[in-house]
């Protein structure tokens, strides 16, 4: 006896998108690539004097509250 096929569930798309560094939109994200821009630089957010790593790319102009 073959077993029988899954039962079929109910899937939401909510958004989709890229949040990073080069931007918090498509649009944005596009523009630097094609820019050849890098969003890459020192740490801003915190003190990272106990950490190895020291550049990052760190997501900027967004609220997130």
């Amino acid at each position: 006896m073959s077993p029988s096929p899954p039962i079929p569930r109910p899937v939401v798309i909510t958004g989709t998108g890229a949040l990073n560094a080069a931007g918090a939109d498509a649009e944005a994200v596009w523009s630097s690539v094609q820019a050849g821009a890098s969003r890459l630089g020192p740490v801003t957010r915190f003190d990272a004097d106990g950490f190895p790593i020291r550049v990052v790319g760190e997501v900027t102009g967004i609220d997130l509250a």
